[in-house]
């Protein structure tokens, strides 16, 4: 993975961490949601994982938000990284 595509999916990961400690959910309850498995979401969430948008959709939905919010969050993200 090139440093910049780690880099949107550190960002990513920490805008979806984020959504999930702040609502006060379990990783298994999202990713229960979303429908894929916990390694799954854990390794999204660690910014290991590139995800497609239909798996990114369906992230959104099992945290009550649209994709277009986790896009302007993660651009926040990397203007706060200098990218």
């Amino acid at each position: 993975m090139s440093n910049r595509k780690r880099l949107f999916s550190q960002c990513l990961g920490r805008v979806l961490r984020a959504w999930r400690l702040d609502a006060g959910e379990s990783l298994l309850s999202v990713a229960n949601r979303a429908g894929c498995s916990l390694g799954y979401m854990s390794e999204v969430e660690r910014g290991c994982k590139s995800v497609s948008t239909e798996k990114l959709s369906a992230i959104c939905l099992a945290h009550h938000r649209r994709l277009s919010t986790l896009i302007r969050q993660t651009a926040f993200e990397l203007e706060q990284e200098g990218a």
